[in-house]
C-alpha cells in the first residue's frame, strides 16, 4: 500500500487504511479470517466515515452482545 501520508483518504480516515493493511498483510494468519469478518469491519469503517462527514453518530447494534436477559421469580 502507498504511504498514508501521501494519500488524502488514508490521512482523513486512518481506520480505512488500517483495514486495508490488515486485508493485504503478507502473513495470511494476520489477515481477516473470513469475508464475513472483513465485511463487519468494513461496515464499522463506513459508519465512522459517514459520521465524520455528516457530524452525526451512526451507532449500530452489537453482533457480540444482545439485550440483557432477566430472570423473573418462578415461585
Amino acid at each position: 500500500l502507498p504511504d498514508p501520508d501521501n494519500i488524502e483518504v488514508f490521512r482523513a480516515y486512518e481506520s480505512f487504511y488500517r483495514l486495508l493493511v490488515r486485508a493485504t498483510d503478507p502473513d495470511p494468519a494476520r489477515r481477516f479470517s473470513s469475508a464475513s469478518e472483513m465485511a463487519e469491519q468494513l461496515m464499522g469503517v463506513l459508519r465512522e466515515v459517514v459520521s465524520l462527514q455528516t457530524g452525526r453518530p451512526r451507532p449500530a447494534l452489537s453482533t457480540l452482545f444482545g439485550a440483557e436477559m432477566r430472570v423473573t421469580d418462578t415461585e
